[in-house]
């Protein structure tokens, strides 16, 4: 029998009062019973108490200083582990996982799902911001580690900037060869990861047993399936076109990506039918927003008004927000864009005129020669010229806060 005392008090067991509100999901995207497994939901409630064995090994390794850590790391990635002179054990422990590319790894597809994702360009640029990272506020024990650091509040531009261009790396064809740019930002994203997860676990005011372990596995897997799965389906919503092979390719490439984060790879979706059984399970489990939740979707839809400078600019913007949070509006639903506070505009009824004409944009897409490469090579661009805006063309470093915000 499940007991909850196995898991954090943030992880609700799954109810018939909570998988009946999942159920037109369940109606659309799940083939059987969608009931999850006691297996399937001990596994991921487990995992929110669950850390990054290796990378926070790295970090716990009290034989090289802090400075140290950073060249050998980068050393090892632009590299290889095998040039350092006697590495750490925790690092070439680390690079051993790294470096070992698992049986079920398909360059085709880690190449066609790339190249899936940044076709998107624009329509991809509005479910990053109002799906994939909207929705992820709704679970409010997940986005504490952000309010910890103060990231999203005090520079909510720079930090979406920095996301998009993370994103970018990931999905730029042939990124995620070893020596790629992708394989060593994911691999710098997952030693940041730990390094917030260190700094926040030893501040007192952290709450382990209603939270669970800071930037944990199972938040660290959501945060995955909301740049896959829940971002494939909202772009199909907008018209995007995918056919069975593409969509298999972008859960197989965030897949990958997950993998190099530290993600077990039994917790990670092979199929799109797991991912739709998976995302099901986090949201019948899921708790809801908070204050802080409003807080961090209130900054993202300032973000336009925040970088408006000049009298037209702020004229643009205030277009921007409103068709903006119309779309997530009408994208993550009304309950769930009410619980974040987002103001409701009558752009929520575009969706019903964009989205045929930007079906229409696909099948011309589709039929004209060269034009999936058209759209490959635009997207790309796009997504390159709008982080390079949100971060005035700084370069992720990958590095922390030196100081949380949440003990100032």
């Amino acid at each position: 029998m499940l007991k909850t005392s196995d898991f954090p008090t943030r992880y609700k067991l799954p109810t018939a009062s909570s998988m009946r509100q999942m159920q037109g999901f369940a109606k659309y995207f799940i083939k059987g019973d969608p009931t999850p497994s006691d297996d399937s939901v001990i596994r991921l409630g487990k995992s929110m108490m669950e850390g990054d064995t290796l990378a926070d090994a790295w970090l716990d390794d009290t034989s090289v200083s802090r400075t140290d850590a950073r060249d050998l790391l980068n050393k090892a990635l632009d590299e290889g582990i095998e040039s350092i002179e006697n590495a750490p054990q925790s690092l070439v422990n680390l690079f051993a996982q790294l470096d070992v590319v698992p049986m079920w790894v398909d360059p085709y597809l880690l190449n066609l799902g790339a190249e899936s994702f940044q076709r998107t360009g624009p329509i991809g640029d509005i479910v990053l911001s109002q799906v994939s990272l909207m929705a992820g506020y709704q679970s409010a024990p997940a986005i504490k580690p952000l309010t910890f650091t103060g990231d999203l509040t005090q520079r909510a531009s720079g930090r979406l900037g920095e996301t998009t261009q993370f994103v970018k790396d990931v999905t730029t064809p042939g990124a995620m060869t070893r020596y790629g740019v992708g394989f060593k930002a994911a691999v710098r994203v997952r030693v940041m990861h730990a390094m917030v997860r260190k700094m926040i676990s030893s501040s007192d005011k952290w709450q382990p047993e209603d939270w669970g372990l800071a930037i944990n596995i199972g938040d660290t897997l959501g945060t995955n399936q909301m740049f896959s799965y829940t971002f494939m389906m909202a772009c199909r919503a907008m018209g995007i076109q995918y056919n069975a092979t593409e969509r298999h390719s972008l859960i197989h490439l965030w897949r990958y990506i997950g993998y190099l984060m530290g993600i077990p790879e039994d917790l990670l979706p092979a199929t799109e039918s797991e991912a739709s059984r998976l995302l099901y399970l986090m949201k019948v489990t899921m708790s809801g927003p908070d204050e802080d939740s409003v807080a961090l979707a209130q900054a993202l839809y300032e973000v336009p008004m925040v970088r408006a400078k000049t009298p037209a600019q702020k004229k643009k913007a205030k277009f921007e927000m409103a068709y903006k949070t119309g779309l997530c509006r009408a994208l993550i639903g009304k309950k769930a864009a009410d619980d974040l506070q987002l103001p409701d505009t009558f752009f929520k009824y575009t969706l019903f005129v964009s989205t045929p004409i930007v079906f229409l944009l696909e099948t011309v897409r589709r039929l004209v020669p060269g034009g999936t490469k058209f759209a490959i090579k635009f997207g790309g661009r796009w997504y390159g010229n709008y982080s390079d805006g949100l971060t005035t063309g700084e370069k992720n470093q990958y590095v922390p806060v030196k100081k949380l915000a949440a003990e100032e």
